[in-house]
């Protein structure tokens, strides 16, 4: 695994981190030691890989050299405290937005998070370009396509080469559609990043979550054209709980491996969209023990698989020991219906985008969700909304939040103790 000093080894990368220096120096409350002291936090328990000339962090974040990055580092608030409003979150755009540019799926997955919300007809192309010119304007680095599956739009290669390179991209998809044609059309589009949904080694297994006789040879296939056409290829992964087994866990990583994936994104199910209401969640959600055992066989299986290769996942990520969920602060999602929302596991709506002002919409819900939690925001607000129509309109989004706003700060913030 990299350390720091083995980043700094690397010349474009030394470069960036000192770019990245001078412009966190503007700040009274910087110095190098917190610096030094933020970046070993980042770094800590993640496994650096290297991909076409640029070290990769996890794919939660712009790669080392990038402008994304850079565009990151510069969208606080205020210029002259950019390390400040990093730590303190007080952010002019969020690090990632995700775009749900149809809610048209060919599968009918179990845990979709995408079933409280709908949009009448697919906004149209120069919908989408404005919109996403509007996140870049603001600072944001990276800028996700999601879905429904995105694939099945005809002009999502047209909507992703509008994206320039302030921010980076990556579509998700179920990979039914991503034959080798479309992953070379998707590649000439500029885009950096393909992730595949695949759940389990087992073909059943996948097959019976995804609703589709075809899902685990389609996911396959996608995955070995994606790395094929030279993309960032992630497999992303739900769990259920009763299938969070280290021999099963490994073997699915093993396989993404083998199939060509520089990394898998593992996600715990949470209580969203057809999950929000199940009559029957037994092993189906995590206990703060199978969060413990998953950082456990992610630990494990990046020591033992390939230096080309890691494992995130999101409940380490969102812990409170990292960087916390910062859904509606580091974290947006838009739905099809051109709706913001903290994020796609969130119900709570801020507005619609595609109606104007959406740089201040998004600083609404900013400043009302205001500090990030020590976990997973939607499985704390299950009961809460339970049994409310969805998404909450605006007004209740922010008195919800209002109500329900942490008393500290989670992991890499608490350290710093700025005011």
């Amino acid at each position: 695994m990299y350390s720091l000093v083995r980043l700094l080894l690397h010349k474009p990368t030394r470069l960036s981190l000192f770019d990245i220096h001078r412009l966190f120096m503007r700040d009274a409350n910087y110095s190098i030691t917190r610096g030094i002291a933020l970046a070993r936090h980042i770094l800590k328990h993640e496994k650096i890989i290297r991909f076409n000339g640029s070290h990769i962090i996890s794919s939660f974040l712009p790669p080392i050299p990038s402008k994304a990055l850079l565009s990151f580092i510069r969208s606080g608030q205020h210029e002259d405290r950019l390390f400040s409003d990093l730590i303190k979150i007080r952010r002019s755009a969020p690090l990632s937005v995700y775009l749900c540019v149809t809610d048209r799926c060919n599968y009918h997955c179990q845990y979709c998070s995408a079933d409280y919300v709908s949009a009448r007809s697919d906004p149209n192309t120069e919908q989408w370009k404005t919109l996403i010119r509007t996140f870049q304007n603001m600072g944001t680095a990276n800028i996700g396509f999601t879905g429904g599956e995105p694939l099945l739009r005809e002009d999502i290669e047209a909507i992703i080469a509008s994206v320039d390179d302030r921010s980076t991209t990556v579509l998700f998809t179920n990979g039914f559609d991503l034959i080798p044609e479309r992953a070379r059309s998707l590649k000439q589009s500029g885009l950096f990043a393909l992730s595949i949904s695949l759940d389990s080694h087992d073909a059943a297994i996948h097959n019976r979550l995804k609703g589709h006789a075809q899902a685990f040879e389609k996911a396959c296939a996608a995955i070995e054209n994606a790395a094929r056409e030279g993309f960032y290829t992630i497999v992303q992964a739900v769990i259920f709980q009763e299938e969070l087994v280290r021999e099963k866990v490994l073997a699915l990583c093993r396989l993404a491996e083998k199939l060509g994936a520089h990394e898998i994104r593992i996600h715990q199910p949470t209580p969203s969209g057809r999950l929000l209401n199940m009559p029957d969640a037994n092993g189906i959600f995590y206990t703060d023990q199978d969060r413990e055992k998953l950082f456990a066989i992610q630990k494990q299986a990046n020591r033992v698989l390939g230096k080309n290769f890691k494992v995130t996942s999101f409940p380490f990520t969102e812990g409170a020991g990292k960087f916390g969920c910062t859904a509606g602060l580091f974290h947006s999602y838009v739905s099809a219906s051109g709706e913001l929302f903290p994020c796609d596991f969130i119900p709570l709506s801020f507005g619609n985008l595609f109606e104007g002002d959406a740089a201040r919409k998004w600083q609404d819900m900013a400043d009302a969700i205001k500090r990030p939690r020590s976990g997973c925001w939607s499985t704390t607000l299950k009961d809460k909304l339970t049994h409310t129509d969805l998404p909450l309109s605006k007004e209740k989004a922010i008195r919800l939040c209002q109500a329900e706003q942490p008393s500290s700060f989670p992991g890499i913030y608490r350290k710093f103790h700025l005011e």
